[in-house]
């Protein structure tokens, strides 16, 4: 029998065959950790955004205010950074940014440079409801402070 190659080239070819397989199902299953890891916090996110949307009940939750605030999340290299630009009411905008700092601080070590995470996102927080004091004040007087 006449083979186009020889066993030993044969043998190259499936180990190299099986080594690359042996690669990429590792790879593969870490990919699909990870963007199943992103989706959860997407999730989370999501759930805690809408309770503070809900925060309100119907009452006077005072006056609509602006609040900008990153939150943060990833595993090892892959890190994303999320901006959020709310006008809520200042009840519900309390709510959202005490929900937004606990998702940094759940989610957001894991990332590149986790161990600043929570420092980063308490300063943000405490200086975000500065913010709504100021803009709760503002709105009482009348007269915006500059």
């Amino acid at each position: 029998m006449s083979y186009l190659v020889d066993k030993e080239t044969l043998k190259i070819i499936a180990y190299g065959i099986i080594g690359a397989v042996a690669f990429m199902v590792p790879v593969m299953l870490v990919l699909y950790g990870l963007q199943k890891y992103k989706a959860a916090g997407a999730r989370a996110l999501e759930r805690i955004l809408q309770e503070a949307r809900g925060a309100g009940d119907g009452a006077d939750s005072g006056p609509v205010v602006a609040i900008e605030f990153y939150t943060y999340q990833g595993f090892l290299s892959a890190s994303y950074q999320t901006h959020h630009e709310l006008r809520l009411p200042h009840a519900q905008a309390v709510r959202a940014l005490k929900g937004l700092h606990r998702f940094n601080l759940i989610w957001g070590w894991w990332g590149l440079g986790g161990l600043f995470i929570p420092f980063i996102s308490w300063w943000n927080y405490r200086a975000q409801l500065r913010n709504i004091r100021r803009q709760v004040a503002d709105n009482q007087t009348g007269v915006p402070r500059s």
